[in-house]
């Protein structure tokens, strides 16, 4: 069992569609549970599929920077930092809770549309239909 999924992308559905939807702050005991000794310190920000609206707690990469003004305080340089690992949200691991995943995907369907555009010029439109249903 691992505490992370090793992607950014969405676990349920494969949507690359996933947002952080609360405040970056460091991990808590409620987030980790019995393995926050091993996590304490970590940046995490509660982040959602606006896919599937499957949950997780991203793992935010967001280095200290030196504060200019008080220089014994460190800052973090973004908001918006970039996540590089997701969990699920109720269940800090790779396998979800009910919480974590109001719907399942029931059918993926890719296809694409090519279109030829004069002189050779080909455009070529990728369109995805993902159906869920509730959990």
């Amino acid at each position: 069992m691992s505490r992370n999924l090793c992607r950014t992308n969405c676990d349920n559905c494969g949507s690359e569609h996933i947002r952080l939807t609360g405040e970056i702050r460091p991990i808590t005991r409620n987030d980790a549970g019995v393995y926050f000794d091993e996590f304490e310190g970590m940046l995490v920000a509660p982040a959602m599929c606006r896919v599937c609206a499957a949950k997780y707690l991203a793992w935010v990469d967001q280095r200290p920077c030196v504060n200019p003004i008080h220089r014994d305080r460190a800052i973090y340089c973004s908001e918006d930092a970039a996540f590089f690992d997701l969990s699920y949200r109720s269940s800090f691991d790779d396998e979800p809770r009910d919480d974590d995943i109001p719907y399942v995907v029931v059918a993926h369907n890719t296809g694409q549309i090519v279109e030829t555009i004069g002189d050779g010029m080909v455009v070529v439109n990728i369109i995805e239909t993902i159906m869920l249903r509730q959990a």
